[in-house]
């Protein structure tokens, strides 16, 4: 496999080099001709097909992202909202597959490693077990961990194969262990969904093909509708401003952590605006290599951020909530009615520069008549934090300072939830 740029369009494309002297040469040519023609954004595109004397050569779409088994081994936290979002993704993919003419395809192979997080999205690679049909009378090998019951028999193969396959690995990002059978199962210790989940989980992973949902779109109904109706469907502020005492404080990096948590909590809820002139977002493109920019969005991880490219460029918002990042600079203030500003509010970054703490009170007084303001600590010092304290007269939150932006440790997603249970961010 190689990752090949075209020169005309500046676009990554993935160039898969098969060897005519290799066995599963027939197996990966017929994938590369099931997906041809296939046109939907959970699946890569296949561009083109070429050959020469030795090799075939598969042109296709270069899917950057993290897979879900590797985002599983990284203890990233799912929330119960983001796994419902995911699975309807799933749903949206395998219900394009399956209304297919003049045959359904069937995938038959899912699995976390075989789901691709991609720019917000997911995106589903491997289609070496996928078939045309509901016939089958031979397999090139079985996932044990998330195969259905009926592929041992190779009977009654068919949509509701993709149904249990994809019961089995919502089972196991919910539980961590692999689904072993309903005359087998142990009942899990810790409730980890609500029971609306629950019911929908155990009727896809009934044994008998019968007794499963009969179609993907009516398990994407069930879905949808708990996802509506869920307990977790929290309205969250529509704007919140981060904004600095001074330059060099920490917004940009506290703003990212923001999107990122909102994002892990609720699937592709948040954008980063960078509102300051200091094009940091840019910068960060060159340190971490797997930032990628789509149509001008820029995309890592659970992290959706459009940079500052003045009035001549804008990107159209579709996104419910806005973490606007102003750095050191003043808010626009003109721009928003005063019960618009009621509605809105501004994390204010502060630290150790004990000499700046007589302006910083004045603009947070200013501030405070028109936003609800959170003061934030960027750093952990605990006698800096109570003395900030007491010279504001105000609550005072500590972030945990790292390197790393994009990364939600354990004490990151912690403040963040503290913010999230006061009401601050919802």
């Amino acid at each position: 496999m190689y990752l090949a740029e075209h020169k005309r369009l500046k676009d990554y494309r993935a160039i898969k080099c098969i060897s005519k002297t290799r066995s599963t040469q027939p197996s990966l040519l017929l994938e590369a001709d099931l997906l041809k023609n296939l046109r939907h954004p959970g699946i890569p595109i296949i561009y083109d097909v070429e050959e020469d004397d030795e090799y075939y050569y598969i042109v296709e779409e270069y899917v950057q992202g993290l897979s879900l088994l590797r985002y599983y081994e990284e203890e990233q936290p799912l929330s119960q909202e983001v796994l419902i979002d995911f699975a309807i993704q799933l749903c949206d993919i395998l219900q394009y597959l399956h209304e297919q003419k003049p045959q359904p395809i069937l995938y038959l192979d899912l699995k976390p490693e075989h789901i691709i997080m991609s720019g917000g999205h997911l995106k589903l690679i491997d289609f070496g077990m996928a078939i045309a049909g509901s016939s089958i009378t031979e397999t090139t090998g079985i996932t044990c961990e998330f195969a259905a019951p009926e592929k041992y028999s190779m009977k009654n193969i068919d949509c509701r194969t993709d149904i249990y396959e994809l019961g089995a690995v919502l089972y196991y990002l919910i539980y961590h262990h692999y689904y072993s059978g309903i005359s087998k199962q142990k009942t899990p210790e810790r409730k980890l969904i609500s029971r609306k989940l629950e019911r929908i989980l155990t009727k896809m992973l009934q044994e008998e093909p019968n007794k499963r949902y009969q179609s993907i779109q009516a398990v994407r109904q069930d879905l949808l509708k708990h996802h509506q109706y869920g307990p977790e469907s929290k309205h969250l502020k529509t704007d919140i401003f981060v904004m600095g005492c001074t330059a060099r404080v920490g917004t940009t990096h506290i703003a990212i952590s923001l999107v990122s948590y909102l994002n892990a909590q609720r699937h592709e809820s948040a954008v980063y605006q960078e509102e300051n002139s200091s094009g940091l977002l840019q910068q960060l493109t060159y340190t971490y290599a797997n930032m990628k920019d789509t149509g001008g969005v820029i995309s890592y991880g659970h992290f959706i951020g459009v940079p500052s490219y003045g009035d001549s460029f804008q990107v159209e918002r579709r996104w419910p909530v806005c973490v606007r990042d102003y750095g050191a600079q003043k808010i626009r203030l003109e721009m928003y009615s005063q019960e618009e500003k009621k509605q809105k509010v501004l994390l204010y970054v502060m630290d150790g520069s004990c000499w700046l703490w007589p302006q910083a009170a004045a603009q947070i007084e200013e501030l405070a008549e028109m936003f609800e303001v959170i003061v934030v600590l960027n750093c952990e010092d605990q006698r800096l934090k109570s003395k900030l304290r007491r010279y504001l007269n105000r609550q005072i939150y500590s972030f945990s300072r790292q390197t790393n932006p994009f990364y939600l440790g354990k004490e990151r997603m912690k403040f963040w939830e503290l913010l999230e249970k006061g009401g601050f961010l919802n």
